[in-house]
């Protein structure tokens, strides 16, 4: 019977292959749930800021700019993509923040197909519609 021998830098690239592939997947995952954490402290702090200047100033800011300038709102533009409608001084504003595609992770704003999603919009007089939104025309 013959033996098989084994060269050892094969058995070290292939170790080193593999963990290369582990830091790889766990990087990426890291990537998303930061991007996902993110994201829910903008819109915590799009709340916060929007309820605290109509507690203070008896009116809803008029744009994000006003927060900015006034709240200290701030965030990575590159990365999220907000959408604030106001409707009125006295009227709550609609805002929805939406993830951007980005170079370093494709996976944190892919739309298959053509990029059509529906999300849920108030009306005039406030009631809320769903509506069918194709993102790649919304997003600059």
């Amino acid at each position: 019977m013959r033996k098989i021998r084994v060269n050892p830098i094969i058995i070290s690239a292939m170790i080193f292959i593999f963990w290369i592939g582990l830091f790889v997947m766990f990087t990426g995952r890291l990537e998303r749930e930061s991007a996902a954490e993110q994201k829910e402290a903008l819109e915590s702090a799009l709340e916060r800021d929007i309820t605290t200047c109509y507690a203070l100033e008896g009116q809803f800011p008029p744009d994000l700019q006003y927060l900015r300038d006034h709240y200290g709102l701030a965030y990575d533009e590159d990365l999220f993509y907000v959408d604030y409608r106001p409707h009125g001084s006295n009227i709550r504003p609609f805002y929805i923040v939406l993830e951007r595609e980005t170079a370093r992770s494709r996976s944190l704003f892919s739309m298959p197909g053509n990029g059509i999603r529906r999300i849920r919009m108030p009306e005039e007089d406030g009631k809320p519609f769903d509506r069918a939104v194709n993102m790649r025309e919304v997003l600059p």
